[in-house]
Formats: C-alpha cells, sequence, structure tokens
C-alpha cells in the first residue's frame, strides 16, 4: 500500500533505506532519471547525484537515517544537481523525509526539476537588467538632450545680452556727454536707470554661464558674492521699477 501511494504525488520520489540503497521509485523518477525502475531498485541513490554532489548527499540521508531531523526540504538556494542516466545534469529542490517502519528506517526523497523555472528566472532577471539598462538610458539621452537645447539658449541668450550691453554703453556715453553741463540733474537721474539696465544685464550674463555649465559646453567658475551689495542693487532695480 505505501509503495502504491508513491504513484499519486506529483514529484518523482525515490526512497531508500538507512545506507541509501534504493528500494522504491514511481513512475515520475523513471522519466526524471531516464532509468528504469529495475535499474534503480537496490542500487544507492547516489547514481543520482553528480560524483562531486555525492559527500553532501551521504551526510544528508544519514542525518535522516539517525533521527536527528525528521523533515529536510532542500531548495533552489542550495543550487543542487542531480544526474541522468545519460550524465547529462539538471537543477533540483529536493524534500527529504525519514520514516520509522518494522524493516528499519526510510528515506522518501521528493524531487522537483526546477530546470525551467531558473530559465524563466534567468530570463525575467535578464528583462528587468535590460529595462534598467534601458531607462537609464533614455534618462541619460534626455539629460543630454535637455543639455544642448540649454547650450542653444544659451547661446541665443549671449547674442541678445551682448546686444544689449553695447547699446548700453553706447548710451552711457551719451549721457555723459550731455550730462557735463547738467546743472538740474536730470540726467543723472537717467545716467542711474542706464546703470540699472547694464546691472540687470550683467546679472543676466551670469545665468547664462550657468545654462552653459548645465550643458558642459563652459566651465562652471564660481565666485564669491557680496550678499549686501546684492539685495541692494536689487533693492535699486526694485525702487526704479515702482518709480516708473
Amino acid at each position: 500500500m505505501f509503495y502504491e501511494l508513491l504513484e499519486l504525488g506529483p514529484d518523482a520520489l525515490v526512497v531508500s533505506d538507512a545506507r541509501g540503497v534504493i528500494l522504491a521509485v514511481n513512475h515520475f523518477a523513471e522519466a526524471m532519471f531516464g532509468y528504469t525502475r529495475d535499474e534503480l531498485i537496490g542500487r544507492p541513490s547516489e547514481i543520482l547525484v553528480p560524483a562531486r554532489r555525492r559527500d553532501l548527499h551521504r551526510s544528508q540521508i544519514a542525518d535522516l537515517a539517525d533521527a536527528k531531523r525528521s523533515v529536510m526540504a532542500l531548495g533552489a538556494a542550495e543550487h543542487l544537481v542531480a544526474s541522468r542516466k545519460d550524465g547529462s545534469e539538471f537543477e533540483i529542490e529536493v524534500a527529504l523525509s525519514s520514516l520509522e517502519t518494522p524493516d528499519g528506517t526510510l528515506v522518501a526523497a521528493a524531487v522537483r526539476d526546477i530546470t525551467e523555472r531558473r530559465a524563466v528566472q534567468a530570463e525575467r532577471d535578464r528583462l528587468a537588467a535590460r529595462a534598467d539598462r534601458l531607462e537609464h538610458e533614455l534618462s541619460a539621452s534626455r539629460l543630454e538632450t535637455l543639455g544642448h537645447l540649454a547650450g542653444r539658449v544659451a547661446h541665443d541668450f549671449n547674442n541678445l545680452l551682448g546686444a544689449i550691453l553695447n547699446y548700453t554703453h553706447f548710451v552711457a556715453e551719451e549721457i555723459d556727454r550731455a550730462a557735463s553741463g547738467d546743472t538740474d540733474r536730470s540726467w543723472a537721474t537717467v545716467r542711474d536707470d542706464v546703470a540699472q539696465i547694464h546691472l540687470a544685464t550683467t546679472r543676466a550674463a551670469s545665468l547664462s554661464q550657468q545654462l552653459h555649465a548645465f550643458s558642459r559646453r563652459d566651465v562652471s567658475r564660481p565666485q564669491r558674492l557680496d550678499i549686501n551689495e546684492t539685495l541692494s542693487a536689487m533693492g535699486d532695480a526694485v525702487r526704479a521699477c515702482a518709480g516708473d
């Protein structure tokens, strides 16, 4: 009756005695390992394990047979490998359990081939790595595109600022000449307004330099900033705008 139950399980089942000699297998085991039932019964269960893993296999069987543990689940984390009759190897999960019977201790091994699961997981990992790589490349491409755009804007902005600064300089020279005979200081006020335009344009040029630095077309040049001077100048500009 016990051996008939072996055929009901969904996994390959191999039953051995305390010495590791195979006593029974089900048809799933025959299909998985490539042996017939007659070829397996009476032979050591370690023939189902590659030679390099047999010492570990024997110690696991001994642990269960000595009743140190009644159940031992060996999963994919241990990277267990089984060997078929033709010598090919495949990864497995194994659940070992010991059973006391009138004939002595039996060790039952439920074996599951996880080759397909491993392949699926490997493909998932590959796709996840590719997705991460593509996301990184896309982010880098977006940043590069934004950098180029910032560079173009900074270039055009510099052209405009250059024209404003030049004409501001010309206007300032004309005002200086006109203010030479100024008695009511009316030209002095205009000269102050032009100075504010020059100051604002200079600050805009500083912003343009930052855009260049962002686009990696220019090297950032940190400068000391006098916050009091800056706030005072901004106040003058605001008051001039309010006066208008």
